[in-house]
């Protein structure tokens, strides 16, 4: 069977007719492609018919109807030297109340770069939020003079931002040494620049 190539999709899940994911699974064969744009960035994906993989936007896309073990899988890295907002999109915790995430990103090669902003009402003594790509290895990464941390009325110059390797999660923390507590009321602020590798 020849193998089809959708041009018409501007979002990837959802379900609606114009997302990736609408797209019935039981007329997809394996190698299929779509060329999938998204306020004006563009995605490439090919079908693997016997993936499998657990559904990780961008990256791997299940169809909603008929997925079977078919996944869309993302081909390139996608908007180089573009910056791009992830904060609608970034799973955020650590906060409550009056909440302003700025999550942006570019990818150039193979490489990430993160510029992240969170600021609110702290409900938690932990602080993390989620990133676009799962890293190619485990991160800790010093932020030093790149970050700005504040934690209720303290300023600190100096903090951690960390990830296992096995997820999209980057963990915050508010010293030097991994695993210094945040308080779990007043104002919490986050602000800095990173950048890691995806495979």
């Amino acid at each position: 069977m020849a193998n089809t190539v959708f041009m018409s999709k501007t979002g990837l899940i959802g379900g609606e007719a114009t997302k990736l994911d609408s797209i019935d699974g039981a007329v997809l064969v394996d190698g299929d492609a779509a060329f999938v744009n998204v306020l004006n960035v563009q995605y490439i994906y090919r079908l693997d018919a016997d993936s499998g993989a657990v559904e990780s936007s961008p990256n791997i896309i299940a169809p909603d109807t008929n997925a079977g073990d078919k996944r869309w899988i993302l081909q390139t890295p996608n908007h180089i030297g573009a910056w791009v907002d992830y904060s609608s999109t970034s799973t955020v915790t650590g906060w409550s109340a009056g909440l302003t995430k700025k999550i942006y990103y570019k990818i150039v090669e193979k490489v990430v770069f993160v510029d992240f902003y969170i600021t609110g009402t702290s409900n938690d003594y932990m602080a993390s939020f989620t990133i676009p790509h799962t890293p190619a290895h485990s991160l800790r990464i010093a932020c030093h003079t790149m970050v700005f941390l504040d934690d209720n009325t303290t300023t600190y110059a100096i903090g951690y931002a960390a990830n296992s390797g096995a997820n999209a999660t980057i963990d915050l923390y508010q010293s030097a040494t991994v695993g210094g507590p945040w308080t779990d009321s007043g104002i919490k602020t986050v602000q800095g620049q990173f950048f890691y590798s995806i495979a």
